[in-house]
């Protein structure tokens, strides 16, 4: 649990989606007691759905650690995800190369549940209550660079063509959504590691934030485009958020004790 973030954040520039009642519903049955990795099963669809060709590549790149993944429950509360990261994209004023919903790039987040900062009205984070989080990381595989970004990141790095400074892009690759227990709606926040010592909870040369370090961790969120996997005249045809899959990949708990 975190009593304070170490950290400079900004509020995102542009439109944050509309909060729907799923979501509401959702949080506070997450944060109003129990154990949050079993509540959250509540709100995914009961049957896992096989999403290898998403997950996994030829090269050797896993972007999960199994091959079965859920779904929400809720269609709208997909929706409402899918368009967190649209927003995103689209957000002004994002230092370094413009944000892209890609593998190499933006699509993932991790689900959060802790005892984190509301949002204050400046540019920082302050007060203190029970509060739902999404940590998404962008630019998760930058292209292997000896001046830029000499760092080997395994199968997933290969084919990347994002070109990313470490030293200053990588700084501002984290955003969170913080909805707190006696809020209905949230707000968006970018995280800012320039120009401050990197607290023990951010990776050094990557500028991962830790999401353990926000409370407990209950699923990572993944979002990928529909029309890679299906191109359909009908399909390109649909609103953003319907080109859009959302998996949720739950941390493992034993739901028989």
């Amino acid at each position: 649990m975190v009593a304070a973030l170490p950290f400079r954040v900004v509020r995102v520039r542009g439109a944050t989606p509309k909060i729907p009642d799923s979501f509401v519903r959702m949080k506070r049955s997450l944060l109003e007691g129990g154990d949050p990795r079993r509540r959250l099963h509540d709100h995914l669809r009961s049957r896992p759905t096989t999403m290898a060709r998403e997950l996994y590549d030829p090269s050797g790149c896993r972007l999960s650690n199994g091959f079965l993944v859920r779904r929400f429950l809720h269609r709208d509360l997909e929706h409402f995800m899918s368009d967190l990261f649209e927003a995103i994209v689209d957000a002004d004023g994002v230092p370094g190369p413009p944000i892209e919903l890609s593998r190499f790039d933006l699509f993932h987040a991790h689900l959060v549940v802790g005892q984190g900062p509301g949002a204050g009205p400046s540019s920082s984070v302050k007060g203190e209550e029970e509060a739902l989080f999404l940590i998404f990381h962008a630019r998760e595989y930058p292209k292997y660079c000896e001046d830029n970004f000499p760092i080997n990141l395994g199968f997933c790095q290969v084919g990347s063509n994002l070109e990313v400074d470490m030293h200053q892009d990588m700084n501002h690759r984290n955003f969170l959504f913080i909805s707190r227990i006696r809020e209905e709606g949230g707000s968006l926040w970018l995280v800012d590691l320039g120009g401050h010592e990197h607290p023990e909870n951010v990776v050094y040369g990557l500028g991962t934030i830790d999401e353990s370090s926000f409370g407990t961790p209950l699923a990572t969120i993944m979002c990928f485009s529909k029309d890679k996997m299906r191109r359909s005249h009908r399909m390109r045809r649909r609103g953003r958020a319907q080109r859009r899959k959302i998996m949720v990949e739950p941390f493992q708990t034993d739901l028989c004790e």
